[in-house]
């Protein structure tokens, strides 16, 4: 009985637009979007897109995707793309770019085993902000000019990459390429 109740209870209670995910691109109901389920957007079965297997995607051994040796990839150095700088690119200072607006664009960030852990925001096609699920601005993915982007926090700091899955999604890996989180 408590978990009908717990059930009908999360279902009366007001969800943001951005937290009820389209069953279309839900891991969950859509085994095409599971990389448990298709390997083949999974960097654990697939090495092409897998950066420990596939250099020329790993900042690490390619210069000129690493925000450390690229300057104008890192917004610790290039104000353009650093949302401290460019107010455009802030969340905080311009509201239209948050998921609580129920016009976003971009994708649904999950862990590798499917649980919702954020939005991504589509700003401009070489930019984009990741927030939490509730909608807390956590940081933002500037391109690396190869295909992939850059993941910084708030402050700037380098936390990680975006490599396409092939797929149309993206996988999530930290900067030493252990896999995090995919989209769809």
């Amino acid at each position: 009985m408590k978990t009908l109740a717990a059930l009908v209870l999360s279902i009366l209670l007001p969800m943001s637009a951005f937290s009820q995910i389209p069953a279309s691109r839900n891991p969950k109901f859509t085994p095409s979007l599971n990389p448990q389920f298709t390997p083949s957007i999974n960097p654990k079965f697939t090495p092409s897109i897998n950066p420990k297997f596939t250099p020329s995607l790993n900042p690490k051994f390619t210069p000129s995707i690493n925000p450390k040796f690229t300057p104008s990839l890192n917004p610790k150095f290039t104000p353009s793309i650093n949302p401290k700088f460019t107010p455009s690119l802030n969340p905080k200072f311009t509201p239209s770019l948050s998921p609580k607006n129920s016009k976003w664009r971009g994708f649904y960030l999950f862990s590798t085993n499917t649980e919702l852990i954020g939005v991504i925001v589509k700003v401009k096609e070489d930019y984009l902000l990741v927030f939490s699920p509730d909608a807390e601005w956590t940081g933002y993915l500037v391109s690396n000019g190869d295909g992939g982007f850059n993941w910084f926090d708030t402050d700037g700091e380098w936390e990680g990459y975006l490599i396409s899955n092939s797929n149309g999604g993206w996988n999530l890996f930290t900067i030493e390429a252990g896999w995090t989180a995919f989209t769809t």
